[in-house]
């Protein structure tokens, strides 16, 4: 029996909308939030920060000269973590802030990506994070190309989850 066309098109928009709340669902946003953390680590530890939400990245403030010398120190000592140097701006001495970075995804088709406050030398995470913002080191914002992929990954999903959805309709 051939269906009425009313009847064919509902049904196509039933699967639109399912494919589209299975594409932004809260497992595919903490896909996407975990993606973005690990945006914002990656650019860190290359040396770039970002100001503002959406703005390009730029260098993070160069190290004063003491505090290269403390870094020096801490190499030869073995305390410097391995994806730096020691006259290197990447707010990687340790590696303990950049690698408490996580990605928490919320309700509501919402995220947040913030740092796990404990550490193993007396001071949280956040402490020293809201230092170097102080000193110019603006790191915590997601930069326009990071805003860009991010949408790409949201159009990418929404579109494999509706062709998905289609397809059960078809076959």
């Amino acid at each position: 029996m051939t269906k009425k066309p009313e009847t064919v098109l509902f049904e196509l928009q039933l699967k639109i909308n399912e494919g589209l709340s299975k594409g932004t669902s809260q497992s595919k946003m903490q896909e996407l939030i975990n993606f973005l953390a690990g945006e914002v680590k990656k650019r860190t530890r290359l040396g770039y920060g970002v100001d503002s939400p959406g703005a390009n990245r730029k260098g993070l403030k160069a190290l004063s000269p003491n505090y290269i010398k403390k870094r020096r120190l801490d190499k030869k000592r073995g305390r410097l973590h391995p994806d730096t140097t020691p006259s290197k701006s990447n707010l990687t001495r340790t590696g303990q802030m950049l690698n408490s970075l996580q990605g928490k995804a919320q309700s509501g088709r919402k995220g947040i990506i913030n740092l796990k406050a404990s550490r193993n030398d007396g001071k949280t995470n956040p402490e020293i994070a809201g230092y170097n913002e102080e000193k110019g080191r603006k790191f915590m914002n997601l930069s326009n190309l990071e805003l860009k992929r991010a949408r790409q990954l949201v159009r990418e999903n929404l579109i494999v989850e509706v062709k998905k959805s289609i397809s059960e309709l078809i076959n």
